[in-house]
């Protein structure tokens, strides 16, 4: 689990924001692009298939579906048109719009009970 995932799966244990959907499919598509240079292995197989998929084959299939602007060639590169980057900085200020919210909806509910409680637990 990355930083993101981490931050995510923390806030929502702890401020209650379940609600709120995770930036999953970007942390996806980033590390098909750095560790795979940008070629999502086996997707044409692995998107026809009528078979098990594994979680990270599913994963990956759900993240380029999802991803606005993001296609895959026939030879499994992973290509952006220009629609990416305005998507992406979109569900970006969205997630950080909506655990925002809950933050604030958090601290109106326990305002510094809680934080008096997490000053003695440090």
């Amino acid at each position: 689990m990355g930083p993101l995932e981490k931050a995510h799966s923390m806030l929502k244990k702890v401020i209650g924001g379940k609600d709120i959907t995770d930036l999953d499919h970007l942390t996806v598509i980033r590390n098909v692009m750095a560790h795979s240079d940008g070629t999502a292995k086996g997707y044409r197989e692995i998107s026809t298939r009528i078979g098990k998929k594994s979680p990270s084959e599913k994963r990956v299939l759900s993240a380029i579906r999802r991803t606005e602007g993001v296609s895959v060639n026939f030879i499994d590169d992973v290509l952006m048109d220009e629609r990416f980057l305005e998507y992406a900085v979109a569900d970006f200020k969205r997630y950080v719009a909506e655990m925002e919210a809950a933050v604030q909806r958090y601290h109106a509910e326990y305002g510094s009970e809680s934080s008096k409680s997490g000053a003695r637990g440090c």
